[in-house]
């Protein structure tokens, strides 16, 4: 918080329980992989790149096919150094 803001405690303890769920919700792991994943595996194609875009097209998909009706066929991402 800036430091010309004073905080309030009622609300800070308010949001307190939903806090700590988040943070114990976002530490969670949700998988592993035995191999490395790196962009610079590859010049063009690498494992964390294809990872990315496979969990976008998954979530993106059906947000994508109530809006126009219309599927996804791929996504693709392009990283820079």
């Amino acid at each position: 918080m800036k430091p010309e803001i004073e905080q309030d405690e009622q609300i800070l303890q308010s949001i307190e329980p939903y806090k700590t769920e988040l943070e114990e919700e976002v530490e969670k792991k949700l998988c592993y992989n035995l191999r490395l994943l790196t962009k610079r595996e590859a010049a063009l194609e690498t494992s964390l790149v294809n990872l990315l875009a496979d969990i976008c097209l998954a979530a993106g998909y059906s947000i994508y096919k109530a809006e126009t009706g219309r599927g996804v066929d791929f996504a693709l991402f392009i990283t820079e150094d």
